[in-house]
């Protein structure tokens, strides 16, 4: 942490004496360095020394997920996450870059069974990427949210299916990620005399997943044939 603690010369190894002691939480880094004389190298270890948990109640009115705020800057967090040391949020938000923070570390409920945290500094209408680190190792998305990001399978969406996807953060961590972003775009309807029917005359159809459609078909107009094979289906429906 930029505080030197020992040196040695015409050695091959080097020990601390006395061992230092950490007396700060957060980032802590050590670095080592070594030169021939002509030569220098360094070896650099970052690791994470967590704060004591805040116990505090949830704020009044969130819920599980993401929880936006009025004024686009701001958004609520909450995980359900029992019997679990210690939470944090990571990602690409402001002053955050995919490692464990204090700044980011969330409190527990009382009873133990949530994890929350009040994130501000957002830019309105910006998609931020993030995910849970639960005790220090396993990097897990929000369950609730609207949409991910697939290191798996988003290579296989092309800019006309869905252009403007934002890139997986690739080499920061792992795993589905969650994507949130305040002050979205609201859906722009071009229908607008649409008169919805009575409930007991619908059929309901949900589509699960897309790779589940035609291998030839699902490349590059997934949702289009999707309709057209429901219109398949009505077309047989008013047959029979």
């Amino acid at each position: 942490n930029g505080n030197l603690i020992q040196t040695a010369t015409g050695v091959t190894s080097i020990t601390a004496t006395p061992s230092p002691t950490i007396t700060t939480t957060g980032t802590q880094t050590i670095v080592l360095e070594a030169s021939d004389g002509l030569t220098t190298k360094y070896d650099t270890i970052n690791f994470y020394v967590a704060n004591a948990v805040v116990v505090e109640a949830l704020p009044a009115g969130v819920r599980e997920g993401i929880n936006y705020r009025t004024d686009n800057t701001k958004a609520t967090f909450v995980l359900y996450a029992p019997n679990k040391d210690r939470v944090c949020l990571i990602g690409d938000m402001p002053n955050s870059n995919w490692t464990e923070q204090s700044l980011f570390q969330m409190k527990k409920t009382p009873d133990g069974n949530y994890w929350w945290i009040a994130v501000s500094g957002l830019t309105p209408g910006t998609e931020y990427s993030f995910q849970y680190l639960i005790n220090g190792n396993l990097a897990v998305s929000d369950p609730y949210v609207e949409k991910v990001l697939d290191p798996w399978n988003d290579q296989y969406i092309s800019s006309a299916t869905y252009p403007g996807l934002k890139p997986y953060p690739a080499g920061f961590t792992t795993g589905i990620v969650g994507i949130f972003q305040t002050s979205s775009p609201a859906y722009n309807w071009t229908t607008n005399g649409y008169a919805k029917p009575e409930k007991n005359k619908i059929v309901i159809y949900e589509l699960l997943h897309v790779l589940a459609l035609p291998h030839d078909c699902y490349m590059e107009v997934p949702y289009r044939h999707a309709i057209d094979e429901f219109m398949h289906v009505q077309c047989h429906r008013d047959m029979s």
